[in-house]
């Protein structure tokens, strides 16, 4: 078992702490995300309003591009991200978590500092430079889960942070994404809802493009 703080265990604890506050306010949390995350293709991205929002964009990188660094190279034809890990694989997770594969020799991690009442499956890389963290979340969509985490990202030290919809086990997923300068990673969170009632996120924060593309085994049915 690997241990240590992972920066999706860090975001998670954010997005559940703006999500309790909004229960106490009876209010969505307010971000950009629920404003501006695109509803039909990763490729839509919203258009400037003013010159004054055009310039701001410009210095502080753009919020919505047409797709992650890990999409650039391989999508399959229905959006989902197609698979080119090629090595052998075991599969992790359960009826709640959801299912997917990630490489063999990868071992459990156990994010430190994250609440224990907080349900969990994560595994990593042996060196711990790649992370799979997936949860799932009662009595909210995965909009609003999305959103939080938007929030949870932007109070971090992250770059070309973006919004958007795209497919994931052939539901619509509201992913939220960017890179993190202090771990020098990219860490993408895709959320869905379940025929369960539950929203279901899935993160990765790695540098691997293959370990993203893993992604791609992800279903909540087996």
């Amino acid at each position: 078992m690997c241990g240590k703080m992972g920066k999706a265990g860090a975001l998670l604890m954010a997005a559940l702490m703006v999500m309790s506050l909004s229960a106490c306010s009876e209010e969505k949390p307010e971000s950009k995300a629920e404003k501006e995350i695109v509803t039909e293709t990763v490729a839509v991205t919203e258009a400037k309003e003013t010159e004054t929002e055009a310039e701001t964009e410009e210095e502080t990188k753009s919020e919505y591009t047409e797709e992650t660094e890990p999409e650039k190279e391989a999508q399959a034809d229905n959006g989902e991200l197609e698979v080119t890990y090629t090595g052998p694989t075991k599969e992790i997770g359960d009826e709640k978590f959801g299912y997917m594969q990630v490489p063999e020799n990868w071992c459990i991690f156990e994010d430190i500092g994250v609440d224990d009442s907080t349900p969990l499956c994560q595994y990593c890389s042996p060196d711990r430079a790649s992370i799979v963290t997936m949860s799932y979340f009662e009595g909210m969509d995965a909009e609003l889960v999305a959103n939080a985490y938007y929030q949870g990202y932007s109070e971090d030290a992250v770059e070309e942070l973006t919004a958007a919809t795209v497919m994931l086990d052939g539901k619509t997923a509201y992913q939220v994404y960017g890179y993190f300068t202090d771990i020098n990673k990219i860490m993408v969170t895709w959320v869905i809802d379940g025929e369960d009632g539950l929203a279901h996120s899935l993160s990765i924060e790695s540098q691997d493009y293959d370990v993203f593309s893993l992604s791609g085994t992800y279903t909540l049915n087996k």
